[in-house]
C-alpha cells in the first residue's frame, strides 16, 4: 500500500497575477524559511496571468501550481488556495516582494505554539519603506475605522502577509473577489472572537512590475468594512 503523506504543518498560499519578475525570488525565499516551519506545502494560485509567471513556477516541481483561466481577483485566488490546502496553519503571502518571506516564521510561531489563532504582519509596527502618501493615508483610515468598530488593536488591516489557524478560515464564508477580501477576512475572523496579535514585518514598496491596487479598491474596502459591520 502507498504510504500516505503527512498532513502539512503549514500551507503557504501565494496568490499571484503577472508577477514573472518576482515569483522566482519569492519561492526561493519561502523554500529557504521552510526549514524552520516543519512540513510545508507551497501553493501558487495564478489568477490568469498573461506573462511567464506559470513558466517560472514550473521550475519548482514541489510547488503546487493552480491556474485560473481568467483573472478573477485576489479574493478568488485566496479562496482557491484555501480550498486546495491541507496545512494546520495557513499563511497568505503576496508575490510582489513587498513583503519578505523571511518574516513568515514569526507569523507562524504563535499559532503553532497554541497561543494565537490569527497573526498579522504589520508594516506599521516595522519600517515601511517607500509607501506613497496616498496608500499610507488610505491604510491609516481603514485601520482607524476597524479599531473603532471592533475595539481591536489592529494597525495593518490590508497587510499582504498573515497567518491563520486552519479552523478560522474554514469557519468563514469568503465571497469577495477583489482586494477588499483583506477587509472581509479580518472582519469575519474578528466576529468569532479569536485570539489575535500583530508582529512587526519588513516592507518595501515594489521595485518590479506594476501595483494592481488602485484608489477605487481603497474605496471598495472602506464600503466593505461598513457593510460587514452593519450586516448590510
Amino acid at each position: 500500500m502507498r504510504e500516505q503523506s503527512p498532513i502539512p504543518d503549514v500551507s503557504v498560499i501565494i496568490p499571484t497575477y503577472r508577477e514573472e519578475e518576482t515569483i522566482v525570488e519569492v519561492l526561493q525565499r519561502v523554500i529557504k524559511v521552510s526549514e524552520f516551519l516543519g512540513n510545508v506545502e507551497i501553493i501558487v494560485v495564478d489568477d490568469g496571468s498573461t506573462d511567464r509567471t506559470g513558466e517560472k513556477v514550473a521550475a519548482f516541481p514541489l510547488v503546487k501550481y493552480i491556474r485560473h483561466e481568467h483573472n478573477m481577483g485576489k479574493g478568488a485566488a485566496i479562496r482557491t488556495g484555501i480550498k486546495n490546502s491541507c496545512g494546520k496553519v495557513l499563511v497568505i503571502q503576496d508575490a510582489d516582494l513587498e513583503y519578505r518571506p523571511d518574516c513568515i516564521p514569526s507569523l507562524v510561531k504563535p499559532i503553532s505554539a497554541g497561543s494565537m489563532d490569527i497573526v498579522y504582519g504589520s508594516r506599521f509596527k516595522g519600517k515601511p519603506e517607500g509607501m506613497n502618501f496616498f496608500h499610507f493615508v488610505g491604510n491609516f483610515m481603514l485601520n482607524l475605522v476597524a479599531r473603532f468598530m471592533y475595539n481591536a488593536q489592529i494597525t495593518d488591516i490590508m497587510t499582504g502577509q498573515k497567518a491563520f489557524r486552519r479552523s478560522v478560515l474554514e469557519s468563514v464564508k469568503l465571497k469577495e473577489n477583489g482586494f477588499a477580501v483583506e477587509i472581509e477576512i479580518t472582519c469575519l475572523s474578528f466576529n468569532g472572537h479569536r485570539r489575535f496579535i500583530e508582529v512587526p514585518i519588513s516592507y518595501s514598496y515594489r521595485r518590479h512590475g506594476v501595483s494592481k491596487i488602485t484608489y477605487f479598491d481603497g474605496i471598495k474596502s472602506l464600503v466593505k468594512l461598513f457593510s460587514i459591520f452593519l450586516r448590510v
